[in-house]
């Protein structure tokens, strides 16, 4: 069902591979969001943490043993640095750069956005006209959250752990990076954003039953989630997309996190569903030789 639904897939994370078997009990993971990286000549722990991109309640980011991993650890990185001035601009030419809805040449496909963008998102006029895709793809992830008076990313939270301070706190990508994933994939482009909006009131569903999820801590029930099939793409392209916005990243990461690790314990922050499956950061590190272990609530 995710994979009919990408939207959702900028909540939590780009979705996991469907090739992964977590009926493998080296796979299962136990509900939890922290993890501790020890082990393979590292002289102090370092953590792993699951994030959600958007949510409304941010209460887990607050227990006792986030908050314990954030004061053991001397920096922190998350999947970008999002609150770093540099990254806000570079966004800012990124998003300058892509192609206004009222300069799309499929004038079918257009109108129909716009229809489907005024219906769901209350967009309209000049609004959407001199917006980009991607802006209305991201809009529709931001509006599933409708219930929230105030939804808030974890990410914000773990930036004001770390008071701010720029000097403590990183990315593991850039946003120009990221965006590349992004376009590569085409996760973002015209016609899913259009099949977004038409399944707009299940992703909402969707979400809710996401952030369920994730507010107990079952990182294999998103997981589960995350890996059901589709009707609407092939196999090649779900492979694909997978490969490139998940596999590629993941292993980006299990590079950069030990030889980062080895320097400072550190905090490190990705969204949930990069942790769990064969191909997930856990696993990866573990495979490494790195001990990896769940962090119980207290």
């Amino acid at each position: 069902m995710i994979k009919r639904l990408l939207p959702i897939l900028l909540i939590v994370t780009f979705a996991a591979t469907a090739k992964d078997n977590l009926a493998n009990s080296d796979l299962q993971l136990k509900n939890s969001l922290l993890w501790k990286i020890s082990g393979n000549e590292l002289t102090e722990p370092s953590y792993l943490y699951g994030t959600m991109h958007l949510l409304c309640d941010k209460s887990n980011s607050e227990k006792a043993k986030v908050q314990n991993a954030v004061n053991a650890s001397e920096k922190l990185y998350l999947e970008i640095d999002m609150y770093n001035p540099k990254e806000a601009m570079s966004v800012m030419q990124l998003m300058s750069e892509e192609t206004k809805i009222k300069d799309l040449e499929d004038k079918e496909k257009k109108d129909l956005l716009l229809k489907l963008a005024e219906e769901h998102l209350g967009m309209k006029g000049t609004l959407i006209e001199n917006t980009t895709v991607f802006s209305v793809f991201s809009m529709m992830a931001f509006k599933a959250t409708d219930d929230c008076a105030l939804p808030s990313s974890v990410e914000e939270s773990l930036d004001a752990k770390f008071n701010s301070d720029r000097s403590k706190i990183a990315g593991l990508e850039t946003m120009a990076q990221q965006m590349e994933f992004i376009r590569e994939s085409e996760v973002a482009n015209l016609d899913n954003t259009i099949i977004g909006l038409q399944e707009f009131d299940e992703m909402k569903d969707m979400y809710d039953d996401m952030s369920e999820h994730y507010m107990s801590e079952n990182i294999n029930a998103l997981y589960a989630m995350m890996t059901q099939t589709s009707d609407l793409y092939t196999q090649e392209y779900l492979d694909k997309m997978m490969e490139i916005l998940l596999v590629k990243r993941n292993k980006n990461w299990t590079v950069q996190i030990p030889e980062i690790a080895a320097k400072q314990p550190t905090f490190f922050g990705v969204g949930a569903g990069h942790l769990p499956g064969e191909n997930g950061v856990i696993n990866l590190l573990r495979k490494d030789g790195y001990t990896v272990e769940a962090v119980m609530d207290q």
